[in-house]
């Protein structure tokens, strides 16, 4: 339901393996989940080395894409959604906490995220437009949400399992894997040792410490409107950011915008003008369910809760009517440097 569309300062290029020229901060660099990864940890122990801490991290991030895949038959999500309903199914502590917390979400914005989308995702085929693209009927909508609803999924903590309450429901936890998958990489480094880290994954951020220097680690959000360019700067510091948005995967059907960020309560695209959302927040998991959870909203739902749950965030409009482009939650002022043009 995402594109992460966050840069680092530097451009990071692809390679195994790279260690910085400054000694004291190294970076670990690979893919995983079909995107890529980057991991710098400042003043790494001396009885640790590089190799094995990247062997370590690699392992960790494909552990996570076992359990929530949904493209590997073998996984542990793809299992629990080819289960028969009514049935509990024992699953992962990795996969009843992200459950839960989509589940929360769901609740907290009324249905507009909703982590069993799935079937309507695949009726829109909005990820992989083909030339012959035409959007759903009526009917078929209609008929697909009946297996679309938060609420036909079931959780109980002991013994940890969960239970579809109809047939065809199915779980679709994307909105959340980086996140938690970025959360379990810190939680690891924190294990060894390693206080100062900067962790990436998709364009998603959690920050450990600071750099080298002392400095925060120090983000640039992209423009959504101007490639390559910036329009606010953070630092994160004990901190993580993401950004969810919509403007990379759309197609224009008989003059008709269709994104490809779903509201489960109509079934269809949005079709509100907010290009993207930045948060800012405690943990990468956090930050990585309300990005995509106020971008299904919109500006004005999706400001008005953000507000409410004291979020910091930004939102980047496609056109406002007053030419207002870019609007602060309270607590996002003084995080979210805005950048001017050009710069």
């Amino acid at each position: 339901m995402k594109r992460l569309l966050l840069i680092v300062g530097a451009a990071l290029s692809l390679a195994p393996i790279v260690a910085l020229a400054a000694e004291r901060q190294e970076t670990i660099r690979g893919t995983c989940m079909g995107t890529k990864y980057a991991v710098t940890v400042v003043d790494r122990p001396a009885e640790l080395s590089l190799a094995a801490l990247a062997t370590e991290i690699g392992d960790e991030l494909e552990r996570v894409e076992q359990v929530f895949s949904l493209y590997r038959p073998s996984s542990e999500l793809s299992h629990l959604n080819g289960t028969a309903s009514g049935k509990w199914i024992g699953v992962s502590s990795d996969l009843l906490a992200v459950t839960k917390r989509a589940l929360e979400l769901a609740e907290e914005t009324g249905g507009a995220f909703d982590p069993t989308v799935g079937p309507l995702v695949k009726l829109w085929r909005l990820r992989q437009v083909k030339s012959d693209w035409s959007p759903p009927t009526r009917e078929e909508i209609t008929e697909t949400r009946r297996r679309v609803c938060w609420q036909l999924i079931e959780i109980r903590e002991e013994p940890r399992s969960i239970r579809k309450l109809a047939a065809g429901v199915e779980l679709d936890l994307n909105a959340l894997v980086e996140g938690w998958a970025i959360d379990r990489v810190s939680q690891m480094l924190a294990q060894k040792r390693i206080q100062n880290a900067l962790i990436e994954l998709g364009g998603e951020f959690r920050g450990m410490g600071h750099k080298a220097d002392g400095q925060p680690w120090r983000i640039g959000i992209e423009n959504p409107q101007e490639a390559s360019a910036c329009y606010a700067k953070i630092a994160i510091e004990n901190a993580a950011v993401s950004t969810s948005g919509d403007y990379r995967q759309a197609i224009e059907f008989n003059g008709r915008r269709y994104g490809h960020i779903l509201d489960a309560r109509t079934g269809e695209p949005v079709q509100h003008n907010l290009m993207a959302v930045s948060v800012m927040a405690d943990d990468a998991l956090t930050a990585d369910g309300w990005g995509t959870a106020l971008l299904a909203l919109g500006p004005v739902e999706g400001l008005a809760l953000a507000e409410k749950k004291g979020l910091a965030a930004s939102f980047v409009l496609r056109k406002a009517r007053t030419g207002e482009q870019i609007r602060l939650t309270t607590k996002g002022r003084g995080k979210f440097i805005l950048v001017e043009a050009g710069r």
